[in-house]
């Protein structure tokens, strides 16, 4: 029998595992390895150095050394790892174009390259325009209309950038960019 420590989730608490939505996917598209692999708290990060790449352990604890002495900043050994566990399961250009992407989206706070259309149909309108809620539920970018009231009140929507607070706003019969949560961006089309 051979053991192998269990690699400990996005949550920083409990094992990774599907079912409580605090995993990595090796098959998830690259931007999704690169950003849950930045959500990790920095004091797990090198476990999954040691357990999910192929960098030999004494540069590890080197890395891990020059963070604790402050000559390392956290953020910029964090994007190695991203870099790494996501060109271990595509290729380095992948990673770096990952990379980029977070950059422009986090750093950056701009509308990633590829976006998804969401297209309104005019008879779901009233009076010209569709009730929030409605649309992000609509476009799958909330399961629930309850889901959709926590995000906007808790801050999480912007409508071309313009951030949208009242749970009851109607969006005028205007193309834009709705986004949701920090990574949720969806191109909204009316026909």
């Amino acid at each position: 029998i051979i053991t192998m420590p269990m690699l400990v989730g996005l949550d920083g608490g409990q094992k990774m595992s599907k079912s409580l939505g605090n995993y990595i996917g090796i098959n998830e598209p690259p931007k999704e390895i690169f950003g849950k692999t930045m959500s990790i708290a920095d004091n797990i990060m090198f476990k999954y150095y040691e357990l999910a790449t192929d960098i030999p352990m004494n540069e590890v604890k080197k890395l891990e050394e020059d963070m604790a002495k402050g000559e390392a900043h956290p953020r910029d050994i964090k994007i190695r790892l991203a870099k790494e566990i996501c060109a271990q399961f595509y290729d380095k250009k992948t990673a770096d174009d990952a990379e980029a992407e977070f950059y422009k989206i986090f750093v950056n706070k701009d509308t990633p390259d590829e976006v998804p259309e969401f297209t309104v149909q005019s008879g779901e309108l009233k009076d010209g325009k569709i009730w929030i809620v409605k649309l992000m539920v609509s476009a799958g970018l909330a399961a629930s209309n309850g889901e959709a009231r926590r995000l906007i009140t808790g801050g999480g929507v912007t409508f071309e950038n313009e951030k949208i607070s009242d749970p009851d706003f109607e969006l005028p019969g205007e193309n834009g960019i709705l986004k949701v949560g920090k990574r949720k961006f969806m191109k909204i089309l009316f026909s």
